[in-house]
């Protein structure tokens, strides 16, 4: 690698992020099409990779506080901090969008029948007590050590909640199967099988 590119690696990854965020901006209002909700659609395309984003900050967080407490790493406490802080920043954004699109969606802002939103919610108060943590002890060994415990926990949850996820996706996918075969119009050759497949909500 030249000098040039090592002196500018960052400014360049700066205005190619930069350049890419806008595109996608430009995409996102000017090409992407609209569904029936309307505007409000356009807000997943915000909502997906800042939630994405988040989960990875957590994750790298977790990473880091394991060279932390495996290797001794130098500065890995530090990292594995700065990443907790912008998965909580992240995090609040992920509320933020979630809750602007369930208001024009649902009418509320908030519902705490949804198990991801409110597992989501548990998660981002979990990070928000890692600083609780972090800044109760005096700098030293032992907030590092009891911060990287803390942040390896965290991906245990992480972990939990996508297993969640999963058990409840299945759950709904067999639920919906049942009703379906229970239905008067089982018999999945004919037009009205069809309509059932794609309008029979889960309640």
């Amino acid at each position: 690698m030249s000098t040039w590119s090592r002196n500018n690696r960052l400014p360049a990854l700066a205005t190619l992020a930069l350049t890419s965020v806008a595109a996608s901006i430009a995409l996102i209002f000017f090409y992407a099409p609209v569904d029936e909700d309307g505007l409000n659609q356009k807000i997943f395309y915000f909502h997906v990779p800042i939630a994405f984003t988040a989960y990875a900050c957590f994750g790298w967080g977790g990473w880091k506080a394991l060279r932390h407490l495996w290797k001794g790493e130098e500065g890995a406490d530090l990292e594995s901090y700065v990443a907790i802080h912008l998965g909580v920043i992240f995090g609040a954004l992920t509320l933020v969008t979630g809750s602007i699109w369930a208001r024009f969606r649902w009418g509320h802002w908030w519902e705490w029948k949804e198990d991801q939103l409110v597992l989501f919610l548990v998660l981002f108060l979990f990070y928000c007590a890692y600083f609780m943590l972090r800044y109760s002890l005096p700098p030293g060994p032992q907030r590092a050590n009891l911060s990287a415990v803390y942040a390896l926990f965290g991906v245990v949850v992480i972990l939990g909640m996508i297993t969640v996820f999963v058990i409840i996706a299945i759950w709904a996918e067999r639920r919906f199967i049942a009703r379906l075969q229970l239905s008067p119009f089982a018999n999945r050759n004919s037009r009205n099988a069809r309509i059932l497949v794609v309008f029979n909500p889960i309640d």
